[in-house]
């Protein structure tokens, strides 16, 4: 009986962290799961895919092509001789050619090594630019996770503020009875209670609506009930910027240099191996009439020698797309440092006004219980409390705002750098 209770415990015990943990939601994870399921997402592999196609085409350019050819003709006229004393026949007006020609390249001067660094670079700055699209949704997802995370404490907090007007609803009734207060005041109460009632009605429609979009995103049913966890985040300032744009850079002029190589790379000497099996009329023998088989094997060397400076010009175009892009990357980086220093700022002013926040609850606590006890007593009015109560609760509605808005500066900081 024993074993059997304890069985039962830890699955209840089992149960209760699984839906724990089914019920939480952390910021990385909603990163993770918004990136991997973005259909973009789904192009690496494509990208990996067509990049492994090329390159095995590229491998395959020294090996040997076979190519078949065949071929009729008719001629006005064949080549003849005549000469006293001999009888040459001329060959035949129609001739008849097929053939199998076998080329092999042995040196092509270091263009395939080039096209296969090129291919593996242009593949980089794909990849590249798919990160820079995905890294953008890192921003959307803040926006939601947080949005979620002030309403949450907003709800709260108005909860807490209906529990505290329906509390001082029972004193103030005690009050009128007593001939202390005028009835009015229960009608203030009431009437402030209705209100709070739809400031939390629009809280949770607020709730619902940004879930919903976080849901979209994470492509996973979330309950509106899910507890998101405020990250707790430690930022080092003297961190190197590591976004996916100076990768991208980075990769883009590689690319460019690695071009620049392969043009100073196809006027390079190039030394092929071809033969020629062939049958035909003529055969090698143009004086024979007869149908014959023949081959061919041999080398050659090509050099383009000279170009027109075409090569010189080509190199300067990309000098100059190379240009173009260091000065792209070093607008970027002046403009992410720009918003770093805005976004440091803002961590600056939300630390300030935490401790700021802190003591102005502090007294409008102090407050808000002597008006307590002057509304019991039929001094203040329950207008005068309330007053003071929402002054009380909208100190700690700034206080929780300011924390979060905090972390989600930080978060901000983080991702505007890269790390």
């Amino acid at each position: 009986m024993k074993r059997l209770i304890n069985f039962i415990y830890i699955i209840c015990f089992a149960q209760t962290l699984f839906a724990q943990s089914s019920d939480t939601l952390f910021l990385d994870d909603c990163y993770n799961k918004a990136v991997k399921n973005y259909p973009l997402y789904e192009q690496k592999d494509l990208y990996k895919s067509a990049s492994k196609l090329r390159l095995k085409n590229y491998s395959t350019n020294y090996l040997p092509t076979l190519d078949f050819n065949a071929q009729a003709t008719y001629q006005s006229d064949v080549p003849g001789i005549e000469m006293p004393m001999m009888n040459i026949s001329k060959v035949s007006k129609d001739q008849y050619r097929a053939s199998i020609d076998l080329k092999q390249v042995i040196y092509d001067g270091g263009l395939t090594s080039s096209l296969k660094k090129i291919e593996k670079a242009d593949f980089d700055v794909l990849e590249n630019q798919l990160d820079v699209e995905l890294y953008k949704l890192k921003e959307k997802v803040n926006n939601i996770y947080f949005y979620v995370l002030l309403l949450q404490e907003n709800e709260k907090l108005l909860n807490t503020k209906i529990n505290e007007i329906k509390e001082r609803q029972k004193n103030v009734e005690s009050s009128v009875k007593n001939g202390v207060l005028l009835e009015s005041n229960i009608d203030v109460l009431e009437a402030a209670l209705l209100k709070t009632n739809q400031q939390l009605i629009d809280v949770r429609a607020g709730e619902k609506a940004a879930f919903l979009m976080l849901q979209d995103y994470i492509k996973q049913p979330i309950d509106e009930k899910s507890i998101l966890v405020l990250p707790k985040i430690e930022i080092d300032f003297n961190d190197s910027i590591n976004r996916p744009e100076n990768k991208l850079f980075d990769n883009q002029i590689n690319k460019i240099d690695l071009t620049s190589k392969l043009i100073s790379k196809k006027r390079n000497p190039k030394l092929i191996g071809f033969g020629q099996l062939g049958y035909g009329r003529p055969g090698l023998n143009m004086l024979s009439d007869d149908f014959d088989t023949y081959y061919i094997f041999g080398a050659k060397v090509s050099w383009n020698i000279w170009d027109w400076k075409n090569t010189g010009r080509q190199k300067d175009e990309l000098s100059i797309q190379k240009n173009i892009i260091n000065t792209q990357k070093q607008t970027f980086d002046n403009n992410i440092n720009i918003v770093l220093d805005k976004e440091k700022c803002e961590i600056e002013k939300f630390e300030d006004l935490i401790e700021t926040d802190k003591e102005i609850i502090k007294l409008r606590t102090k407050i808000l219980k002597r008006s307590a006890s002057k509304l019991e007593n039929g001094v203040i009015t329950s207008s005068d409390y309330l007053v003071d109560l929402n002054a009380e609760t909208q100190s700690k509605i700034n206080l929780k705002t300011h924390k979060i808005r905090l972390v989600q500066s930080k978060i901000n900081y983080l991702t505007i750098k890269g790390n």
